[in-house]
């Protein structure tokens, strides 16, 4: 820390010293230097600033964007729904109980979904529309 001061003092020194010089020597353009040295007291400010952020994680700094560890994409959540239908078929596959009073009334309900939403029939207004779509 305290060599980070010194320089930034010396740095600031040493700007000085030259407005002052070239204050002293071409005192019309005095403006233009005060502008100047304003611009290099700013530019002092921001670097020791961006600096100063090193301080939160210095070896972010240090590494390079390569040299780390791929991050490793995240494994999707099962969907509940899925995995509850996928329970069914299994169940429906095993007796017929569980086939016609479990699976058929949710393939039965998927099936009215699709129907409605992509060809706009009504699977329980217009079971005759549904019939050639859906077959027996």
């Amino acid at each position: 820390m305290k060599g980070r001061l010194a320089r930034i003092g010396a740095a600031v020194l040493v700007a000085t010293t030259i407005l002052l010089a070239l204050v002293v020597l071409v005192p019309s353009r005095r403006s233009l230097f005060i502008g100047i040295y304003e611009l290099v007291l700013a530019a002092i400010a921001i670097g020791t600033l961006v600096g100063s952020f090193r301080m939160f994680e210095p070896q972010a700094w240090m590494r390079s964007p390569f040299g780390r560890d791929p991050e490793k994409p995240e494994q999707p959540q099962p969907i509940a729904e899925l995995d509850r239908i996928d329970r069914l078929v299994v169940l429906g596959a095993a007796n017929e109980f569980d086939l016609h009073y479990r699976l058929r009334p949710v393939l039965r309900q998927i099936a009215a979904e699709r129907l409605h939403g992509l060809r706009g029939i009504d699977l329980d207004h217009d079971p005759e529309r549904a019939k050639p779509v859906l077959g027996d």
